[in-house]
């Protein structure tokens, strides 16, 4: 299916508000709960809205897709996205906390459109060319991480604008920023090409039982243990790292966490952009043993340094550094492939319920960590955390090692390639003896030799009883 390459820029750049969406308030967000009379109760029913929503709109989302357009899906998430940014923007006097938690819950929504557009890219993207498709998603969707505190960082020294309806400061002109930007990505989504939606059948779609056979019989339930790992034990990392510079490195601060985890995105960015090239000729189950393999030589040395030890008070500042960067090499080098075998796996039909469920389990990943993370070093230890990350990387490649034959789908593909091609051949084939025999009947006809058509027209037209009346007079 040929696709004009403008149609994905509106796709992309979708890609990329989503996490400037969900981090450019993060930096300032307690302190905004904090001023309208929250307190850290509040800050955690902020964060919590996001990813439940998130993980309740995926479903959901995965149900409209294939249903109507994926123009009109996005729409209607980017939508949501601007009021979410306007209910943050005016919470102030609208109800204050309350406001916000909705706020939150509604752009978690909006955070559903990663389905549509890996859906999108699935099937609009040739298949030779998903692989880099999907690299420039995820390399996209990573440049927010440093933009957001970038932005951040502009409003904090932008001035304070006081109006009678409402009062822009550090906090308020993030949600205006994304009021703006969302409203410009809805105007962009004119550039979306795609086919006219093809009417589908009520089999169409597939039950619940013919999702858990394709899953089984392909084994491509193993990418939602793998995507589970990915992100848990990436935002294990992520969300660890504000904990370990307060304890460890006080004199880092809010600028120097940004500084940090902005230095991580543009380390996933430019491993996204260089991926297809370092892996061009490999097959994807070898791209995914090497990269999630060599993922424990970053894990192991963090579960030692930070969970298992008492050596973080002697350990300079860099090491963090380093791993927190070195972990985001394996991670994004796996994403294209990863995505692109399950594609192929899953087929064409029930697409979108396929992606939703493989989005479910990275939202879960996230929503689990994320409580595990502040019980561990308050209550749990944090030795115990890191402990279970690395039984979760360990685990990931039981799936993947039992489904290792079934996962080399460029053989499959080169298979069924020769199939078409086979019977190609022989429609070919067949056409030109047909053509063949047609000439050589219209020469005999020429010559006189053979029945002429009246001829023919009446020995067929003979009735079974004058034919056999004609044999017993002979």
């Amino acid at each position: 299916m040929t696709l004009k390459a403008r149609s994905l820029y509106p796709v992309y750049f979708c890609s990329l508000m989503i996490p400037i969406d969900e981090a450019v308030v993060l930096p300032s967000l307690f302190d905004y709960v904090k001023s309208l009379g929250g307190n850290e109760a509040s800050y955690g029913y902020v964060q919590a809205a996001f990813y439940i929503s998130c993980f309740l709109g995926i479903p959901l989302v995965g149900f409209l897709v294939g249903r109507i357009r994926y123009g009109t899906v996005l729409s209607i998430l980017l939508a949501t996205g601007c009021l979410a940014s306007a209910l943050y923007t005016f919470a102030p006097i609208l109800g204050g906390v309350p406001i916000v938690v909705l706020s939150r819950a509604m752009l978690g929504f909006a955070a559903s459109a990663s389905v549509a557009i890996l859906s999108y890219v699935a099937e609009q993207v040739p298949r030779e060319k998903q692989t880099q498709a999907y690299a420039i998603n995820f390399a996209l969707e990573q440049a927010g991480v440093p933009i957001a505190p970038a932005l951040t960082v502009v409003f904090v020294h932008l001035p304070t604008v006081e109006a009678t309806w409402i009062e822009l400061d550090k906090y308020t002109y993030a949600g205006v920023t994304m009021v703006i930007l969302n409203l410009a990505l809805l105007l962009n989504l004119q550039l979306l090409d795609e086919p006219p939606l093809r009417r589908r059948d009520k089999g169409s779609i597939p039950g619940p039982k013919e999702v858990c056979r394709t899953l089984s019989s392909t084994g491509a339930y193993f990418s939602y243990v793998m995507s589970f790992q990915n992100n848990w034990n990436f935002h294990t990392i992520m969300w660890t790292i504000p904990i370990l510079t307060s304890r460890y490195y006080p004199e880092v601060g809010v600028v120097g966490n940004s500084l940090l985890l902005a230095s991580g995105g543009v380390t996933a960015m430019l491993v996204s952009f260089f991926t297809p090239q370092v892996f061009r000729g490999w097959s994807h189950r070898w791209v995914l043993l090497v990269t999630q393999s060599s993922t424990v030589l970053v894990l192991l040395p963090f579960a030692l340094v930070y969970g298992c030890s008492a050596l973080p008070e002697q350990t300079p500042m860099w090491v963090l550094v380093l791993l927190h960067n070195s972990y985001f090499i394996p991670l994004m080098s796996q994403m294209p492939s990863n995505n692109a075998i399950y594609a192929i796996l899953v087929g064409e039909r029930g697409r979108g319920i396929f992606f939703s469920l493989l989005e479910m389990s990275k939202t879960l990943a996230r929503i689990i960590s994320g409580y595990l993370i502040g019980e561990a070093y308050s209550n749990l230890g944090a030795c115990s955390l890191w402990s279970l990350c690395l039984g979760i990387w360990a685990v990931q490649f039981v799936p993947f090692l039992a489904n290792w034959r079934r996962l080399d789908v460029e053989r499959q593909h080169r298979h069924s390639d020769q199939g078409k091609e086979a019977n190609d051949e022989q429609d070919t084939t067949t056409t030109t003896e047909s053509e063949e025999e047609g000439e050589s009947e219209s020469d005999n006809h020429e010559k006189g030799v053979g029945p002429t058509n009246s001829e023919s027209e009446r020995t067929t037209r003979t009735p079974p009883s004058e034919t056999k009346c004609f044999a017993d007079a002979v």
